[in-house]
């Protein structure tokens, strides 16, 4: 069957990740609420057409250090701007 939906799950130990957006139909996920120098731990489930529900997928740690803002008045791309943060993770199936 194909995938039909993706959950993502965060936290700060790989105990404690909790659903964090999903169920979401791309394969990509953009998280703006982290911190920079902060430790999270991300996994996926995925749904298949059949509404089979996968395990849980390798947990991955992250640590992001260079936040990218985008300025969405001027379309211009920036360090710095605690208004529009972006940081994304893709996973991918093989």
């Amino acid at each position: 069957a194909d995938v039909y939906t993706y959950s993502i799950f965060r936290g700060p130990t790989e105990d404690s990740m909790v659903l964090i957006a999903g169920p979401i139909d791309s394969s990509y996920y953009v998280d703006a609420d982290v911190t920079v120098n902060k430790k999270y731990y991300y996994g996926v489930k995925v749904t298949d057409s059949l509404n089979v529900k996968s395990p849980i997928s390798n947990v991955i740690a992250v640590v992001p250090n260079n936040l990218i803002y985008v300025d969405t008045t001027s379309k211009v791309i920036q360090n710095g701007s605690k208004l529009y943060p972006a940081l994304s993770y893709h996973y991918f199936r093989e």
